[in-house]
């Protein structure tokens, strides 16, 4: 008698041996809970497969890129290991710190936002110098009119300054439209202000096409910065994505002017691995700025970054 059939008689007779009375209702209750244990594992392994493929459902929220944590109003601390070589000679490498709390029991919608920080930066604090570090209240005010807004008062290195920036998304066909305006006045870069204007699509549900029209005016800067970039972004899974993108960048009052004073070229890969806090990412680049002769430049940024909080 083969092994397979024994255990099937061995199954189903033990019941019935010695003349005892089958536990009818315990067979049916142990069967079903192997049925369930079983049903739960297929499921498990199925979702794990399926969710290995899927797309994530905010493209700017995987990507982290400079349109969300302008936009972000979760509460989070981003530590950033970043590393950044470029062909005409500077290197960098350091961690940066951007970071959001709120006040929790004083008010939901004002929170605490850190920008920038590292220890180049907070060096350059101490001694008086400027930098790009930031720290500020931000407060989110409700929705009105469909209008979104956010106002910040902080200290941009030793400089205080205040801001408010409005956005409004809406759809038109199969764009989902977008422009935001920022305002800002601080004590040393006097008054800026900046609009971006962004034009989404989607050719499949792996994918988004963006098209970022960019203007900016500043009172201690001649001209207006303005700049066209066509950015493509492609997730195959869910947790790794790579975008491509393709930027021209001018100024009106550079001389002797151009339509276009450089043009910059940029890929990057990036990826969820071992923790679902931990990402890195590479992006190699390269531009032709007029400032060198349109002669090509190449850069390579690494990042490491670390997530603690609402990441995404």
């Amino acid at each position: 008698m083969s092994l397979n059939k024994y255990l099937f008689l061995s199954l189903f007779c033990t019941p019935f041996s010695f003349g005892e009375t089958p536990d009818v209702d315990a067979l049916h209750k142990s069967f079903s809970k192997y049925v369930l244990q079983w049903s739960k594992v297929a499921d498990d392994k199925m979702c794990e497969y399926l969710n290995k493929y899927k797309s994530p459902d905010n493209f700017d929220d995987f990507f982290q890129n400079q349109k969300r944590m302008t936009q972000n109003n979760n509460t989070f601390m981003r530590i950033r290991m970043e590393s950044y070589f470029e062909s005409k000679g500077y290197v960098s490498l350091m961690p940066v710190l951007m970071a959001q709390f709120p006040f929790i029991k004083s008010q939901e919608r004002i929170k605490i936002f850190i920008d920038n920080m590292n220890l180049e930066n907070t060096q350059n604090l101490l001694e008086h110098k400027e930098n790009n570090a930031a720290i500020s209240i931000n407060y989110f005010a409700p929705e009105r009119y469909g209008i979104e807004s956010k106002y910040s008062v902080g200290l941009a290195g030793l400089n205080p300054f205040t801001s408010a920036t409005y956005r409004k998304a809406f759809q038109r066909g199969v764009w989902l439209i977008e422009p935001v305006q920022r305002f800002q006045y601080s004590v040393n870069n006097q008054f800026e202000e900046e609009t971006n204007l962004y034009f989404d699509t989607h050719f499949k549900t792996q994918d988004l096409f963006r098209i970022q029209l960019f203007r900016k005016t500043q009172s201690t800067a001649k001209g207006v910065d303005y700049a066209l970039s066509l950015q493509y972004y492609l997730t195959p899974q869910a947790k790794t994505g790579i975008y491509f993108s393709q930027s021209f960048i001018g100024n009106t009052a550079i001389e002797p002017f151009k339509l276009v004073s450089n043009f910059v070229s940029l890929v990057g890969w990036r990826e969820n691995v071992w923790r679902k806090w931990f990402y890195y990412e590479i992006q190699p680049s390269v531009s032709f700025n007029q400032h060198y002769d349109y002669q090509p430049n190449y850069t390579l940024r690494l990042f490491f970054d670390f997530y603690f909080g609402e990441y995404n």
